[in-house]
């Protein structure tokens, strides 16, 4: 070591010579230096209407056990933990406004479960309050109730995503939407409870999901904390996002624009696309009638299904008003169709007054979602081709629903139809005339459960039309009358 010289005195021996002094060139503590103003690079990071630097959305859902619940993400970072989707203001070209970083990050951070507009989410969503500061919610926040999501569409989801990364669409930035690897429901009247372990407002803290595991909360804890939580009840009583825009369908293997590479097609994916701003049931009445119509864009060519089993789209009823006439009709509607015309009818009633729409409207809502919630995709396969060897057996006193065979033979003697199809593609389905429509006649196990819980309600079979009778002692609907 070298003794080194002292600029101003007190100077020290330092082990590289270099100054010492309290006020030299080198030596000394620095005091506390003023910030530094935003440059020009830093601003761009910031809306320009809010100034906020960052956007998230607070993700609702009904449980069919615990009702209300957060649907929350596990970021795999090492120091993350469970979160909803949140992310940085990157500025134009990118981002022209917040809600542009916040549906974006809800597609990434979902693993493509949910994608809507940033103007259908500015419409829709609840939204933080202005005056909100971090770490609680601002107005760079929005809160959404999405029915129907599920854990396994997750996983099925992310795993489809890894795989394109690695291969077709490789290097194409979609390692943002594998950011998160865990899905899970927390309780809201849980979330206002003390926690499990820690402190909200200190650090991490865990609550107990539905399933009774301990999920640690970070950041999120404050956020709700500091007004998150009121605004997740705000979305949840607001009610299903189906029930607030004009158009709202999955999009199975849907495709995606990606900055400087065109669109290109997410094999394996289904996505729930949100879009239509409405502002209610009644706000979208014309040709479609008020509710949640079908006036969507143009939509992306899909493959024809072959004749035979095909998975019903997005496992979600569209409940289609026509107030001028005092009719509601529940429908479903299979992959590949091209037009409103290609449904499954499961249920139709006589709503004369707009309340009663409303609670038609309310009711199948909580049913569906309950059904769909409870039950596998493979209940709503929809199959068409049943088995003219039926014909020949005696027919039954009592329905016959072991088997979709044996569903469809049951309801072509109820509906009078005449024999099974010879021509080629269509051969062993049953088609004819139902009130004025041509039909074919389907099986599908998870529609005859819909219809069964629609059938318990009282009001629902008040308000029945007549050309959907119900069938009380073989739960099902198509007969004869």
């Amino acid at each position: 070591m070298s003794a080194a010289s002292g600029g101003g005195g007190g100077g020290r021996a330092t082990m590289f010579g270099g100054r010492g002094g309290g006020r030299g060139r080198g030596g000394g503590r620095r005091g506390a230096q003023p910030k530094k103003p935003e440059n020009e690079k830093q601003k761009k990071k910031r809306c320009p209407e809010t100034g906020r630097g960052s956007g998230g959305v607070l993700l609702v859902a009904a449980h069919r056990d615990h009702g209300p619940c957060l649907v929350v993400f596990h970021n795999r970072a090492p120091d993350r933990h469970w979160e909803c989707p949140f992310g940085r203001f990157d500025g134009p070209p990118k981002h022209a406004a917040v809600e542009d970083a916040a549906a974006e990050e809800l597609w990434e951070e979902t693993c493509a479960l949910v994608q809507l507009d940033s103007a259908v989410l500015r419409a829709v969503a609840q939204r933080g309050p202005a005056a909100g500061e971090h770490p609680g919610v601002h107005d760079g926040w929005f809160a959404l109730r999405v029915d129907g999501l599920s854990r396994q569409a997750f996983r099925r989801n992310r795993a489809a995503l890894a795989a394109l990364r690695a291969t077709t669409l490789r290097g194409l930035g979609l390692g943002a939407a594998l950011e998160m690897d865990g899905m899970r429901f927390l309780p809201l009247a849980s979330l206002s409870q003390p926690p499990l372990a820690g402190d909200p407002n200190r650090g991490v803290c865990a609550f107990a999901d539905v399933d009774g595991k301990p999920t640690e909360l970070g950041l999120l804890a404050k956020q709700l904390r500091g007004g998150g939580l009121e605004l997740a009840h705000r979305a949840f009583a607001a009610g299903d996002v189906r029930g607030l825009v004009t158009w709202c369908a999955e999009k199975v293997d849907p495709s995606r624009e990606f900055a400087g590479k065109g669109r290109r097609k997410l094999d394996g994916v289904r996505t729930l696309v949100i879009g239509g701003v409405g502002a209610g049931a009644a706000a979208a009445a014309g040709a479609i009638g008020a509710g949640r119509g079908l006036a969507a864009p143009e939509p992306e060519p899909e493959p024809e299904p072959a004749v035979g089993a095909a998975e019903l789209l997005g496992k979600a009823c569209e409940l289609l008003g026509q107030p001028l006439l005092g009719k509601a009709y529940l429908l479903f509607f299979p992959t590949g169709t091209q037009s409103p015309k290609d449904h499954v009818t499961i249920d139709q009633f006589d709503c004369d007054v707009a309340g009663d729409f409303e609670q038609v409207a309310r009711i199948v809502q909580n049913i569906v979602a309950t059904t769909l919630q409870e039950s596998e995709r493979a209940a709503f396969e929809i199959f068409f081709r049943g088995d003219p060897n039926l014909l020949d057996q005696p027919s039954k006193p009592q329905a016959d629903f072991s088997s979709p065979e044996r569903t469809i033979e049951t309801f072509r003697r109820r509906a009078g139809f005449r024999g099974y199809s010879r021509r080629a593609g269509t051969e062993r389905t049953v088609t004819g005339v139902f009130h004025g429509s041509r039909v074919v006649v389907v099986s599908c196990a998870g529609v005859g459960r819909i219809r069964f819980r629609l059938e318990q309600n009282e009001l629902l079979n008040r308000l029945r039309g007549r050309n959907m009778p119900r069938c009380a002692k073989t739960r099902h609907w198509l007969n004869r009358t």
